[in-house]
């Protein structure tokens, strides 16, 4: 898995961080009180299946999905500042209780003295996750992350990350490898030629060609 490879980027949500059913509930709670009074068959549980399946997505485009699947009027530039900063607020209070996966903090620990490259790969803004992943990754491993990323304008997970990773490391794609517990991820490292890798603590995956994992004790044993 290891062999060859240079840089190992992470995904954040769901896979160094236990934050994805806090976040798809904030989402869910936030879409169903600003749109439920204009179709009346918006129902939390289904807004929630929505964004599991697509949350490697941007939250602008997770808004528009919702509005595609019940028949609503295109969003406007309003209403996804809107829902956006009420999910950001709401991130703010309810992401406190959210953990490091143990495994994942096992890695990284196992990892503060191997020659690997470590970049943060997320589908959030960098303004929202920064914060979150300096309060969250133990103080002697933070020094060993080379960079961490977000989703933002003009600079997309996971196309344009590893563009840039692959810059400042003068690798070529085939040096790195990603992790992730989304399999749209999977797709989109494909695409750039980066070979990946998926967590999948719950067993939700198993029908799904992918190279897949349940737990980071299966890198540490590598390393």
């Amino acid at each position: 898995m290891l062999h060859k490879k240079k840089v190992l980027m992470f995904d954040w949500d769901g896979t160094l961080f236990d934050s994805a059913a806090i976040k798809e509930k904030t989402f869910s709670e936030v879409v169903y009180s600003y749109l439920s009074s204009r179709n009346h068959n918006i129902i939390p549980k289904h807004v929630a299946e929505l964004y599991r399946k697509h949350s490697g997505e941007k939250l602008v485009d997770l808004f528009q999905r919702v509005s595609k699947q019940y028949n609503l009027v295109l969003l406007s530039e309003q209403d996804l500042n809107n829902m956006t900063s009420m999910i950001t607020k709401k991130n703010e209070t309810a992401l406190l209780e959210a953990q490091f996966f143990p495994d994942a903090a096992m890695l990284l620990t196992a990892l503060k003295e191997a020659p690997f490259k470590i970049y943060i790969s997320a589908s959030v803004p960098k303004e929202e996750l920064y914060p979150l992943a300096k309060r969250n990754i133990p103080p002697n491993i933070l020094p060993r992350i080379s960079d961490i990323f977000g989703n933002d304008p003009g600079f997309i997970k996971i196309k344009d990350h590893v563009a840039n990773i692959m810059r400042q490391e003068q690798c070529g794609a085939d040096a790195c490898l990603m992790f992730s517990d989304d399999e749209s991820d999977m797709s989109l490292s494909k695409d750039t030629g980066v070979d990946s890798v998926l967590i999948d603590r719950g067993g939700i995956h198993s029908g799904t060609s992918w190279k897949r994992i349940s737990s980071f004790k299966d890198v540490v044993a590598q390393i």
